[in-house]
């Protein structure tokens, strides 16, 4: 009976339909990423294959449970009791799917915002720093965000940003984030000293540019989908992929902003070379993949040291050196 059931299983043309239109869905939305150039395009079909891939174990998972719930109605018509099953699972597919991802998507987000709040030093940036003031990390972080937004694409929701200065550890360079209507760009303290400023100015252009790409939904959608099917190792590769995906964009949006992607490819080095002197380095490591980057809307403009290719939530530095350079051959 156990090798029965399954070869009724997969035999049954409700079955057989569901798992071939979600394969075809799979493989065309991968097409899709292979051949676009387009950023936005690329993270929109691995959002898709992300959200597929949790409709077919959804459908699987379900039509499983229903097959034992029915398996009175088996015994007596095979083929009739997984037709209902199966239909029964398309529909929970529908529900449990979105309901899974609002529910732990606000849930990831609240709690990562909560946490990061408090340790904002809020500044004033809706006027240029005096010049008197100009060698204060206040007064820098001001100026250089002033003349980020004027570089950059006109935008009114730029007017509702706040800026702030991160003390201490909390965070490895900057961050942007995105939540309930409140849009925070924020740098920490080390960073500011530690670079000029162009390269201030490109960083938090790059951070403003997560902001109006509205990256924070869909790194909170994938983070969402890969906390409700942990156990789908697909989930795991297109989460870590669509935060690559979203650090280039940001990239290409900050060089051409500022029409200096050098600045930022030099930033960049220096952030890299101070996270790999720094003691803190591995610590910083853990916490950029579990804590900051797993958690949803916060996107970090740092470089991961020691982590694997496939599941690394940044790109390889050299890569994201490269498309800098190839920009900036062309605006030039």
């Amino acid at each position: 009976m156990y090798f029965d059931f399954f070869r009724d299983y997969y035999g049954t043309f409700y079955i057989l339909i569901a798992l071939g239109i979600m394969a075809v869905m799979l493989g065309a939305l991968y097409a899709v990423f292979h051949l676009s150039h387009n950023s936005r395009i690329r993270t929109l079909s691995l959002v898709a294959m992300m959200a597929t891939s949790a409709s077919l174990w959804t459908f699987v998972l379900f039509s499983f449970a229903f097959c034992t719930l029915l398996i009175l109605e088996y015994l007596k018509a095979p083929v009739e009791a997984i037709n209902l099953a199966a239909q029964f699972s398309l529909v929970f597919c529908l529900i449990v799917v979105p309901m899974s991802v609002l529910f732990l998507r606000n849930r990831a987000a609240k709690i990562l915002f909560l946490a990061l709040l408090p340790s904002f030093d809020f500044l004033s940036h809706s006027a240029p720093a005096k010049q008197g003031n100009s060698s204060s990390i206040g007064a820098r972080v001001s100026t250089a965000f002033a003349g980020a937004s004027v570089k950059a694409s006109s935008n009114p929701l730029r007017s509702k940003i706040e800026l702030g200065v991160v003390s201490g550890h909390i965070l490895p360079s900057s961050a942007a984030v995105d939540w309930r209507g409140r849009k925070i760009v924020a740098v920490s303290r080390e960073v500011v000293d530690l670079l000029d400023d162009q390269e201030l100015e490109s960083v938090l252009a790059h951070e403003l540019g997560h902001i109006e790409n509205r990256d924070s939904l869909f790194k909170t959608l994938a983070t969402a989908l890969k906390m409700a099917f942990f156990f789908d190792p697909i989930a795991h590769l297109l989460e870590a992929a669509i935060y690559r995906e979203r650090e280039f964009d940001a990239d290409e949006y900050s060089a051409r902003a500022t029409r200096n992607p050098s600045s930022l490819a030099s930033a960049l080095i220096k952030i890299y070379e101070n996270m790999a002197r720094s003691p803190l380095s591995k610590q910083l490591t853990f916490r950029e993949g579990s804590a900051f980057q797993g958690g949803g809307p916060v996107s970090l403009l740092s470089v991961s040291i020691g982590t694997r290719r496939f599941l690394a939530k940044e790109p390889p530095l050299s890569l994201r050196i490269r498309r800098l350079l190839e920009i900036e051959k062309t605006l030039s």
